[in-house]
């Protein structure tokens, strides 16, 4: 491959295929291929992305799907070359309200801009929602589905298409946009500023800092205080077990009353009836008329069940 673009990134990745692993990568008629789209269920999930050129499989040049296919099993070693085209840099904002996180990010593209890889839809609330991400998109490195979107480029919205179109036009007019998000903050779940999973014109650093640990430190124990106040401890019913919610005394005085109730005789009728004597066997052993059909057999073999007349 032509080496005129100083920004192809050559890398190599090492892989174990099992033999019901699926490789799940689609790729293009260009030399090298490049990859168009990735499968949820592709081994290489999150390892390859969209535009990734696959130069080689254990030092065999690459042509079509079909000759990597073939050579995806086992252990491999893929060389392919990375186009830095894009970079996305994200920035931690001060939370909009207890329970939520926000971050602005800021993505550029080196020349002709391509689709972020998002589908978005309006909530109950009339809110912007990601509700969807292509993977291996340059999304899948950034954004999650459920982010809340709030603004483009420091305008606020509240309209789907009202984001569509500026996310449209400004990646059109100046090949960047910036993206201003909501995260509900989800519990024993790495934070994406401190995230150092490898992607797309972003190589894995280490972005904390003394003051972003302090504010993480605060924002856990904000959490933990806010569980503590929403859901206060429940007591354990004496020998019942313990539920998920308060049951009221009636109904476990109910339950204490028959808990064995299955171990008791019970005096009700059945609702199964009896089964009714069988009827006569008829005698098939005696000569049986039979009435044959007549029929013209075609040229060709009877592939239908012929209807009736008047069906």
């Amino acid at each position: 491959m032509a080496k005129d673009d100083h920004h192809w990134i050559e890398s190599t990745i090492q892989a174990d295929i099992g033999p019901r692993s699926s490789v799940g990568v689609l790729l293009s008629n260009d030399l090298p291929p490049k990859v168009v789209k990735i499968l949820p269920s592709s081994s290489f999930l999150g390892r390859l992305f969209v535009g990734d050129r696959i130069v080689s499989i254990n030092g065999q040049p690459i042509k079509n799907f079909q000759e990597m296919h073939k050579l995806c099993k086992g252990k491999i070693s893929l060389k392919l070359c990375r186009d830095e085209y894009c970079t996305v840099q994200a920035t931690s904002l001060p939370d909009p309200k207890p329970g939520f996180q926000a971050f602005d990010f800021d993505i550029k593209w080196r020349e002709g801009g391509m689709p972020i890889g998002i589908l978005v839809c309006t909530d109950s609330e009339k809110q912007v929602m990601v509700s969807m991400i292509e993977n291996g998109s340059l999304a899948s490195s950034s954004l999650r589905p459920g982010d809340i979107l709030v603004k483009v480029n420091d305008t606020a919205i509240s309209d789907r298409n009202v984001a569509k179109k500026l996310i449209l036009d400004s990646v059109t007019a100046s090949n960047r946009v910036k993206l201003t998000v909501h995260r509900q903050i989800e519990r024993d779940v790495p934070s994406l500023i401190h995230s150092t999973v490898a992607s797309p014109g972003n190589p894995p650093n280490d972005l904390r800092s003394s003051k972003d640990t302090q504010s993480e430190k605060s924002q856990k124990s904000e959490v933990k205080s806010i569980t503590a106040t929403a859901k206060p401890a429940r007591p354990k019913p004496k020998g019942l077990p313990n539920f998920d919610t308060l049951v009221p005394p009636d109904v476990l005085a109910i339950m204490e009353a028959n808990k064995d109730f299955w171990k008791k005789p019970n005096s009700n009728p059945p609702i199964l009836k009896s089964r009714s004597a069988p009827g006569p066997r008829i005698n098939l052993e005696g000569q049986v008329e039979e009435t044959q059909i007549a029929y013209e057999p075609g040229p060709k073999p009877l592939r239908n069940t012929p209807k009736r007349v008047g069906s």
